[in-house]
């Protein structure tokens, strides 16, 4: 089993690709400015990107 770690992506998702693995576990801040439609993007990316069990443990700065 390969788990792939990410964390603190700040909303710079743009061209990236997490390499291959089962377990994809993004840690940290997912965007800085704390809105709604933010953390929908990352989400959006998230459950798309690659075929992956997704684990997210975010939000520090998401939602204000």
């Amino acid at each position: 089993m390969r788990l792939i770690c990410i964390s603190d992506t700040h909303g710079l998702l743009s061209g990236l690709m997490p390499p291959e693995g089962d377990i994809l576990v993004h840690a940290g801040d997912v965007c800085n400015e704390g809105s709604v439609r933010k953390a929908a993007d990352f989400f959006r990316w998230f459950s798309a990107v690659g075929d992956y069990h997704h684990v997210s443990w975010s939000l520090v700065h998401t939602l204000r």
